[in-house]
């Protein structure tokens, strides 16, 4: 049986009355205004595809998914979560852009927990936060290639060419040659060129002493050069098989101070909580958001916990 979306349910996500079977179900309502529309279902490895089959921009689901683990241990336990988005496009943007402007999540008799797309002034990247300000992205996206596949860890293995056994100091990301590569955080590009058996490679350093590398690569843009600033999520090159390698992939490396980290599971510090002058301006932009949809009542913002 099909789910079913009324007017209580888009009002607030916690007082869902239906059977247990609604959560399984995908939903899609469409709302009095074009440009803005609620998803809602349950949370699973179907979240991604659904929101493509919406027309939700790559780079927007990208940062959901992204933030998905901090929203996630937030909400608390993880079986029967399920989501609310309200997609739209923010102002200045073709009303077909679609991005996700507030994802919702919720477990079962857990309050819901809401994260907010939000761009800081002069930035071409936004991020997500929770309505008290703390950012819920990762410093840096441990996967730099929209749709690609694990094929090889950090740390020992054998060696695909040598047969030997050696150290693998990141991680690689099998995609069809061409496939765009993004920076996984704003930085500044300081290395491009050839460099040995890594083939076409870019370096970005970011906050922190931090670097990601990005190697294999087919090619780069013609504007991108030493010393540009990138934001996160620009695309910096594509998928390749230059260099020693054995078919198209990223091979991508995370360092700090010159150590290199397994980018699946770096530590790296988050960016800073909005405070003062632009927590204001968040906050009136969130305002301003859930008023101007008429979906998200602001009274029924629930306070997360904080995060330091």
């Amino acid at each position: 049986m099909p789910a079913q979306v009324n007017s209580s349910m888009l009002c607030n996500i916690s007082k869902h009355s239906a059977a247990p079977s609604l959560y399984y179900d995908y939903t899609l309502a469409k709302l009095t205004f074009p440009t803005k529309q609620i998803l809602s279902g349950v949370l699973d490895s179907r979240f991604a595809s659904v929101m493509r089959q919406a027309g939700v921009l790559s780079s927007s689901i990208d940062a959901a998914i992204d933030a998905l683990p901090n929203i996630r241990t937030l909400a608390g336990p993880f079986r029967g979560q399920h989501y609310r988005v309200l997609v739209g496009a923010v102002a200045g943007e073709p009303p077909y852009h679609r991005r996700i402007l507030v994802l919702e999540a919720k477990a079962i008799n857990g309050p819901p927990i809401r994260a907010i797309w939000y761009c800081l002034p002069n930035k071409c990247d936004g991020s997500f936060y929770s309505t008290n300000g703390h950012s819920l992205q990762r410093a840096l996206n441990p996967c730099p290639v929209a749709k690609a596949r694990l094929s090889s860890r950090f740390g020992e293995r054998m060696h695909p060419i040598s047969g030997r056994h050696a150290f693998h100091s990141g991680v690689d990301w099998a995609a069809p040659s061409g496939t765009p590569v993004r920076a996984s955080g704003s930085g500044i590009v300081t290395f491009l060129g050839w460099r040995h058996g890594y083939g076409k490679t870019v370096v970005i350093r970011h906050i922190q002493q931090y670097e990601t590398m990005y190697a294999h690569l087919s090619r780069t843009p013609l504007n991108l050069k030493a010393g540009k600033k990138i934001a996160r999520g620009d695309v910096i090159g594509y998928v390749g098989n230059t260099g020693r390698a054995t078919g198209p992939h990223l091979h991508y490396e995370v360092r700090h101070q010159g150590h290199r980290l397994n980018p699946l599971s770096a530590s790296v510090g988050k960016p800073a909580a909005l405070r003062g002058t632009t927590l204001h301006a968040f906050k009136r932009y969130l305002a301003n958001l859930l008023s101007d949809s008429n979906i998200l009542s602001r009274s029924h913002i629930t306070p997360e916990c904080s995060q330091s």
